[in-house]
């Protein structure tokens, strides 16, 4: 069980702090999909997440 722990001294550094780092993961496995289309629809979804995360900026204009 201990094998599978990740420190977050071991970990790269976020790029977006503010939203954690389960989006990061979430961003780094869209950007290693195959295909364009795939891309754009696991991004669309991060998107709405985030739009969860801070719904003050969902009302935003450029927020996607």
């Amino acid at each position: 069980m201990t094998d599978t722990l990740e420190y977050n001294t071991e970990r790269e550094h976020l790029i977006i702090p503010e939203y954690g780092r389960h989006i990061q993961k979430m961003i780094n496995h869209a950007k290693a999909l195959p295909t364009k289309e795939e891309r754009n629809k696991v991004s669309r979804a991060i998107i709405a997440v985030m739009g969860n995360l801070q719904p003050h900026l969902r009302d935003v204009p450029d927020f996607q």
